[in-house]
């Protein structure tokens, strides 16, 4: 993440705690899977009606804003959920190479989506064998 980046999403979780000191807060779970579930639709909306670049970055941005507030809404602090995610998918990644090695493969490019999935769950297997 760049510096610009970091700033990005520190000015974000300020203008959180601001949105809800002032008493915009989401009542409960089920509202912020509801907003969470609106905002992929329009992810996907912009994406079939071709809207552009800039449309969908904006759609996925209103994701990505989502994710932020369930996680401060749910009382875990964002960056420390980053850094989990972001470990938990590197040992699967690491997983996925070790297997892709195995098999006597460089690349997974070209690979259909399905043998990409079975490498996945595979993956995930082996990283939770080994206590994720």
């Amino acid at each position: 993440m760049s510096e610009n980046s970091n700033k990005a999403l520190e000015r974000l979780m300020l203008l959180e705690k601001e949105a809800r000191e002032m008493g915009f807060e989401w009542p409960h779970h089920q509202m912020l899977y509801d907003q969470m579930v609106s905002e992929c639709k329009e992810v996907m909306s912009a994406i079939q009606e071709k809207e552009g670049h800039d449309r969908i970055q904006e759609e996925l941005g209103d994701v990505i804003h989502t994710a932020l507030s369930w996680c401060a809404f749910a009382g875990y602090d964002v960056h420390e959920t980053i850094e989990k995610v972001e470990q938990k998918f590197g040992r699967r990644m690491h997983a996925l190479k070790m297997i892709a090695k195995e098999r006597g493969l460089n690349t997974l490019q070209g690979q259909p989506v399905s043998f990409l999935l079975e490498l996945w769950e595979e993956a995930k297997k082996k990283s939770i064998e080994a206590g994720e």
